[in-house]
């Protein structure tokens, strides 16, 4: 009994495709950079189209903010001190952020990335955004359930036509006055098995041979 239920453990675990981490994207927390708060916003600046000041991102399509977790807004980073707040100066269109990173043509990899909201901003409003990688984009959304931060994360899976990918994350909600952003990171979905992977297999063709030695058996 114990033996059947770990071939079938085995089975489960190796049809589940292996990721690993991998330093893809520059900065995916938004911690380094040139941080230099605004008069006013205690803990936060405004960041327009085509600023480079933090390290490894550009900013595209409209303003945001860049924020401290000390700040005036009750903002909490989901990984580290600093996140984004895509909504900027609260004024649609919304701001976004882009970055090209190395990849391998016909490799698949996963954009992952935390998406945040807050009842108190959000106005009715889900955050919403527009991930985009190579040509794959899915618009992803959720509905903050408290009066406090909350994050979400989401994936977005997709396959590199060359050595460099633009990655881009971009708000996209109708309105409100907060769309979080932090965590982003892209992971490739590794092919070839890794050596627990092999170990595995190996203990899954045993468990195959094992069976048939005990039909013949029964037979």
């Amino acid at each position: 009994m114990i033996l059947r239920a770990a071939c079938a453990l085995s089975v489960i675990l190796l049809s589940v495709p292996a990721v690993y981490a991998s330093p893809l994207v520059t900065n995916g927390s938004f911690e380094d950079g040139s941080f230099v708060e605004d008069p006013g916003l205690t803990g936060a600046t405004l960041l327009f189209p085509s600023s480079t000041v933090m390290t490894g991102w550009t900013v595209f399509n409209s303003d945001l903010a860049w924020i401290d977790n000390v700040n005036l807004f009750a903002v909490v980073a989901s990984d580290g001190v600093k996140s984004l707040d895509l909504t900027g100066a609260d004024t649609v269109p919304f701001g976004g952020v882009q970055q090209t990173i190395a990849t391998a043509s016909g490799q698949s990899y996963i954009l992952g990335f935390d998406l945040g909201g807050n009842l108190d901003y959000n106005l009715g409003n889900s955050p919403e955004v527009l991930a985009s990688a190579d040509g794959t984009s899915a618009s992803f959304t959720f509905t903050p359930a408290a009066h406090v931060q909350e994050w979400k994360h989401f994936e977005l899976p997709f396959t590199a036509t060359s050595s460099s990918t633009l990655v881009s994350l971009l708000g996209t909600s109708t309105g409100g006055a907060y769309i979080g952003l932090d965590n982003v990171s892209v992971n490739e979905v590794s092919a070839t098995p890794e050596p627990p992977t092999m170990v595995l297999a190996a203990f899954g063709l045993f468990c195959l041979a094992a069976y048939g030695w005990r039909r013949r058996a029964i037979a």
